[in-house]
């Protein structure tokens, strides 16, 4: 049975109510103040409706041996008043009305607690007493931990209010639970209360987690962007920064040299003017990958801006090495580059620099090798030879 009963809450589950979540989620907006509570608020009312749901069922099979006539009375029209006002209050939140279905849920479960323990002898002897923490612990889900402290002083005050009215004048409340069935009436009501409590809870937590989730993957994004060239997708000048220096920590830590390389496109103003930015832009695109498939896991290529480029390599064996990659990147750069069926070429004039061999000043290699790309640029004068000077 109880494999049973699971698949068809699943299945229920799968098919109403995640849906309606999501469709929730899309009418009350994205904004963090609202979503949350939203989403608390929601699991809450559907678990309440199945609270109360089996507490009707109780009612019409199995009241008579826990409750009296008088008690039902009261108490049937008190369950079916609370699963109209908390359907309603669903069905305004799946609506994206946030701010009427809090109010009504929040005053619904209030009322009915308040009423039930008014109509079972008070505060001292009520068999409801204990669903009065599930008056604080909604206040506290659903506006925060300000209004959970009030909410719960307020019952505080209520009960003393009501033990000096006992006291000084005699006033007590009516008691319609049934006399023979405390034991049991206690037992359901501390069972439903831990019940409604810890599926509130739930709700709570799994809420924060997954919205902490969303903050951390947002956070990462954000850290990315801000070391990621918004059109190519490849390391910008701050990370490229970053890294140099990192890179220059190691090598003065434990010696070696590295590379950087600059490089700045020939041609491609003249694509832009003839086809345009956006055409432009793609050709960048196309050659940053290239690029990128062109080095070592542990070297970046970034965009330093427009059309130059600057490529970091690190643990660099000799000049060989430095040599053999440079001419690489010109033959992946002279590849004419297909944009809609037409072919742009372009050619690099490319600069580089050795630290520490060549510059002994970490703060000169960016400078550095921009002077060398611009020596290339100027001694090239044939347009099918790419130059490149140290």
């Amino acid at each position: 049975m109880p494999p049973i009963l699971s698949g068809v809450l699943c299945s229920i589950y799968g098919r109403y109510v995640r849906p309606a979540s999501q469709t929730m989620l899309r009418n009350v907006g994205q904004d963090p103040d609202v979503e949350f509570p939203a989403m608390v608020m929601f699991h809450i009312l559907i678990v309440f409706e199945v609270f109360l749901l089996a507490f009707l069922a109780v009612f019409l099979g199995l009241s008579d041996s826990f409750m009296d006539a008088r008690t039902q009375m009261f108490f049937a029209p008190v369950l079916v008043g609370m699963f109209a006002a908390f359907g309603w209050a669903l069905t305004t939140l799946v609506h994206g009305a946030f701010i009427i279905a809090r109010r009504v849920t929040i005053w619904t479960v209030t009322t009915a607690i308040l009423l039930s323990v008014a109509l079972t002898g008070g505060f001292p002897s009520s068999t409801a007493a204990p669903a009065l923490l599930i008056v604080p612990a909604a206040f506290y889900c659903l506006y925060g931990g300000r209004m959970g402290g009030l909410s719960a002083a307020a019952i505080v005050a209520l009960a003393s209010a009501q033990w000096l009215a006992v006291d000084a004048f005699g006033l007590e409340l009516p008691d319609f639970t049934s006399q023979a069935s405390m034991a049991l009436n206690h037992a359901i009501s501390l069972e439903a209360t831990m019940g409604v409590l810890i599926f509130t809870f739930w709700a709570y937590d799994r809420e924060t987690v997954r919205l902490r989730a969303q903050r951390d993957a947002e956070r990462a994004h954000l850290a990315a962007l801000v070391h990621q060239d918004p059109l190519t997708g490849i390391a910008n000048a701050r990370h490229l920064n970053d890294r140099l220096e990192q890179a220059c920590a190691r090598v003065d830590r434990h010696g070696g040299q590295l590379a950087l390389l600059y490089l700045d496109f020939n041609g491609f103003k003249q694509i832009n003017d003839e086809y345009g930015h956006l055409v432009g832009d793609l050709v960048l695109c196309k050659i940053s990958h290239r690029l990128r498939q062109a080095i070592r896991r542990e070297d970046i290529v970034a965009r330093i801006g427009g059309d130059e480029f600057a490529i970091l390599v690190e643990f660099v064996e000799d000049e060989e090495e430095v040599a053999q990659l440079t001419e690489r990147v010109h033959h992946l750069i002279a590849e004419p580059v297909d944009i809609d069926g037409l072919q742009h070429k372009m050619t690099a004039s490319v600069g580089r620099v050795l630290y520490p061999n060549e510059v002994a000043d970490k703060s000169m290699i960016i400078e550095q090798a921009d002077r060398a790309m611009y020596r290339a640029k100027r001694l090239a004068r044939s347009p099918s030879r790419l130059l490149l000077e140290a």
